[in-house]
């Protein structure tokens, strides 16, 4: 486990505001079994125990590393379990894997909380949640005849029929489902990346749904849909009230209730992003005339707000201007879509953004085609070639920026020794990636937990999908010696077992054929090929190891 760029320069991931020393510390005492300092914390600051950074919590780190001793002492001190592990499947997989009990005495979860879904629906039940997202309302309740608990069932990306009955928007089977015992305040669970609608909208109720695609994007505002769920229980709160523009019911709850100001919803949407995005700049004036904090948590995304995001990338000027008068942070970034400085849809917001002490880094400049101020920026700070996701040269490959590349290799900036988000992308095109392999990066480049790049390409991506190109990058990548051996830290798997456990045929027959070894004597039981593959029931490959081992 190496401490992250990430962790040594604040820039993390999870909505809280301890110093990077201090979720390094925790970290590092989980992954060790330091139960005397994991003490200290608990009494000095005890919501630390809960620290997420690069999508990792004490508790995950402690399982990685069987810590049975840590993973007993975070339960008896309060602490959440996470719902699953970093692969999606639920965390008590995690822990049967290892060996490690199950946490009977960590804190009971509210029966709405968002959980990774762990079952299979039959061949039914899948058909009737897509008959569900194209408003086939007679093909739904004709499969709930046959099948009454699918009204409370969920597929693989987390929704119920409900949420899929919003999103495709028919009134028709929404009331269809409520009138069947559907839950009206259902909340999206964190399942699968759906292929073509994204990550899943975790913790967001149907009536967020009606309002919104997604957490912090497009604005759906399907009012007759709203209208339906309010008049058939759904609580309107003070945030579902400034998405639809009702002021005097915005003014009626805060007077009830001044606090209300700083409400979340469960998916973390907060009233001024909600004004924002629904076009009601004068919602946004009330709300911080009255206190509401531009930069309050919304979501682990948007762990400084998403507001002054909102309207710089809408381009609402005013929004903007009276946002930055309260305090907003013009750097505050909503992950995977850049700062606000960076998303300004006009050059007068930006310039306004970059008054008020907003920056672009390397990474955003690249994105913007503005390589020649990009390049500029890292001759004059190398470092800030670091920034982004992952490192300006993720960006360039992304794009498949050659020329560029070619220019900052030729200046001497390189790969750094380890990279985190969005290093995927390195490895994806391979004539960039033998530019980089020619130009000195570590074929074995990990991350802050071992991954190295060759276990990367036989691993899939968020939303299930092998790799891009993987045959030829790897063939690269082994030629540059890249090791067939190494662990990582997580899975504590050799890359053919990372191929195995992610059903990677293909890749298994590539690395046998470079000289894999079918079983390591050092990689413990549970995390071997042959033991990942028969686990997920990847039978092909276990048959293919098994003739591998003679």
């Amino acid at each position: 486990m190496i401490r992250p760029y990430e962790l040594r320069t604040g820039l993390m991931v999870g909505g809280r505001r301890w110093s990077a020393d201090s979720v390094w510390e925790v970290l590092w005492a989980a992954r060790l079994g330091n139960l005397e300092s994991l003490r200290r914390v608990a009494k000095a600051e005890p919501d630390l125990l809960q620290a997420e950074a690069l999508g990792a919590t004490p508790a995950l780190i402690a399982t990685a590393f069987e810590q049975a001793e840590v993973l007993r002492f975070l339960g008896q001190s309060g602490v959440a379990m996470p719902t699953s592990g970093p692969d999606g499947r639920p965390f008590s997989t995690w822990l049967e894997v290892r060996g490690l009990a199950p946490l009977g005495d960590s804190p009971p979860r509210d029966v709405r909380e968002p959980v990774t879904f762990g079952a299979t629906l039959c061949s039914a039940g899948e058909a009737a949640f897509a008959a569900a997202a194209s408003g086939d309302s007679e093909s739904v309740i004709s499969a709930l005849a046959v099948d009454p608990a699918l009204i409370t069932a969920f597929d693989a990306f987390g929704s119920a029929l409900l949420h899929r009955a919003v999103e495709a928007g028919s009134q028709e089977l929404a009331a269809a489902l409520l009138d069947r015992g559907a839950v009206i305040d259902v909340r999206h669970r964190a399942g699968r990346p759906h292929p073509t609608r994204g990550y899943p909208p975790v913790g967001m109720e149907p009536i967020d749904l009606a309002l919104w695609r997604h957490l912090h994007g497009a604005f759906r505002g399907d009012l007759g849909m709203v209208s339906l769920l309010l008049n058939r229980g759904a609580r309107c709160d003070v945030v579902v009230a400034a998405a639809m523009g009702d002021r005097a019911e915005c003014e009626r709850l805060v007077a009830e209730d001044p606090g209300s100001v700083h409400v979340r919803r469960a998916s973390g949407k907060g009233v001024l992003s909600a004004s924002v995005e629904a076009g009601h700049p004068d919602l946004v004036e009330y709300f911080l005339a009255r206190g509401a904090d531009p930069v309050a948590p919304e979501g682990a995304d948007a762990p400084r707000g998403a507001a002054l995001h909102a309207a710089a990338r809408l381009g609402d000027f005013t929004s903007v201007q009276r946002l930055l008068a309260r305090g907003a942070d013009p750097n505050a970034e909503i992950n995977s879509a850049g700062s606000a400085t960076y998303a300004a849809k006009t050059p007068e917001i930006r310039r306004l953004l970059l008054a008020a002490g907003g920056r672009l880094s390397p990474y955003d400049l690249v994105w913007l085609a503005e390589d020649d101020l990009a390049f500029a920026a890292i001759e004059s700070d190398p470092e800030s070639a670091r920034e982004g996701c992952g490192c300006v040269f993720t960006a360039i490959c992304t794009l498949r920026r050659e020329a560029l590349l070619r220019r900052l290799l030729d200046a001497g900036h390189r790969v750094p020794p380890v990279v985190n988000g969005c290093r995927s992308y390195l490895f994806e095109d391979p004539p960039l990636l033998r530019l980089l392999l020619e130009s000195g990066m570590d074929p074995n480049l990990p991350n802050w937990l071992g991954s190295t790049a060759l276990q990367d390409l036989c691993s899939r991506d968020a939303r299930g999908r092998a790799r891009e190109n993987r045959h030829a990058s790897a063939r690269l990548l082994i030629e540059a010696g890249a090791s067939l051996h190494r662990h990582d830290d997580l899975y504590r798997s050799t890359p053919l077992g990372h191929a195995a456990r992610n059903h990677l045929p293909d890749m298994v027959e590539l690395l046998l054929a470079s000289g894999a070894p079918a079983h390591e004597p050092k990689t413990p039981s549970f995390a071997t090929p042959l033991a990942w593959a028969r686990r997920f029931g990847h039978d092909s490959i276990a048959a293919t190891l098994i003739k591998a081992m003679g």
